[in-house]
């Protein structure tokens, strides 16, 4: 029945084209970076990114690869692949004259530095200035995070509802 309705129910149009695939090209932006976590674009066309072993926050040209870093993040503890600088989100009125020039930044520090690391994370915000193109003005939101060296996510987004969300992962083994 279904090859029956298939054959008389198909008709092939024998003059239609088929669609013609799209076509890619790549090129490097730039290298040398140290560990990018997070990768987003700026309203001002800039890549910005975060290096998890780095330490900061760097912005990319595109059109050019010249890069400049915005901060360096002060206070960071990075030991293993899962810590460090992580996730950023840029405050949707970013650079939109509402005085919300915000940059959030997900970091892991160590909260009882001593003989055996304590990791915990953070998220700190800083104030862009757009004069001298950096963040400064730390401010600390939250701290005092879980964090391990065990499938840690560390990404920060802008919700819908105009809520701030950082994910923990699925905080692998050992965690405290």
């Amino acid at each position: 029945l279904v090859s029956v309705c298939l054959a008389g129910c198909s008709k092939i149009d024998e003059s239609a084209q088929p669609t013609p695939r799209p076509t890619f090209s790549s090129r490097v932006v730039t290298s040398g970076l140290e560990y990018p976590w997070e990768i987003t674009w700026g309203p001002d066309g800039h890549l910005w990114i975060t290096e998890r072993v780095g330490q900061r926050i760097v912005r990319v040209n595109p059109e050019d690869g010249t890069r400049s870093v915005a901060v360096q993040v002060a206070g960071v503890y990075q030991a293993v692949a899962q810590d460090g600088v992580l996730g950023m989100a840029l405050h949707p009125e970013l650079l939109g004259g509402t005085g919300n020039d915000f940059v959030y930044v997900g970091y892991t520090y160590d909260a009882d530095p001593g003989p055996d690391a304590f990791p915990r994370n953070a998220i700190r915000r800083y104030t862009y200035d757009s004069e001298t193109e950096t963040l400064g003005e730390p401010q600390e939101l939250i701290t005092g995070l879980s964090a391990h060296n065990d499938h840690l996510g560390g990404r920060l987004a802008y919700g819908p509802d105009d809520k701030l969300y950082f994910t923990v992962g699925d905080q692998g083994s050992n965690w405290l």
